[in-house]
């Protein structure tokens, strides 16, 4: 113990600072175990309180000035409020989020399926285009073959009417 700590409560019987310590030990052992429970804002603030009435009642040789007066209470139930505020800020904004994924969820696996049926779609029409552009490609290639065997029966029809007129002449 510091020696400005020691002055401070070497007003009080040895025996008086004694259980007031142990006191301290066994409610730190209990906030951490309370702690560990996770137990809510309002039952450690609570168990708090009833521990400083305790000490507060049992302790007939303190000044209800030294009680009130205790600076590290008061700093372990301040910081004690703040940590939980914090936990209680960081729980209820699980809790938000864990609420928002369970309400997305059937949105996101509609999502999910809808998004795996247009691969099959995309699949099933790409292969489909495949087929046509072979089939067009067939289809010019027939096109331009069957130009070139009207070209040639043009040909040959023009020869023909050719030779059927130079024969009727010489018929004649």
């Amino acid at each position: 113990m510091s020696s400005k700590m020691v002055n401070h409560f070497g007003r009080f019987p040895q025996q008086t600072i004694r259980r007031l310590q142990d006191e301290l030990d066994n409610t730190t052992q209990l906030l951490e175990s309370i702690r560990s429970k996770g137990a809510d804002l309002t039952q450690l603030t609570n168990f708090l309180d009833g521990t400083l009435s305790h000490i507060r009642s049992s302790d007939s040789a303190s000044t209800p000035t030294s009680i009130t007066n205790c600076s590290e209470c008061r700093q372990l139930k301040s910081a004690l409020v703040l940590e939980l505020t914090g936990k209680e800020r960081f729980r209820f904004g699980y809790e938000q989020l864990s609420s928002m994924i369970k309400e997305a969820s059937p949105i996101l696996r509609r999502q999910k399926q809808d998004y795996e049926a247009s691969f099959e779609v995309i699949a099933k029409l790409t292969s489909e285009l495949n087929e046509a552009r072979k089939e067009l490609s067939e289809l010019h290639q027939l096109s331009g073959e069957s130009i070139e065997n009207y070209r040639y029966i043009q040909r040959e029809n023009q020869f023909l009417i050719n030779d059927n007129k130079s024969l009727a002449t010489k018929v004649r």
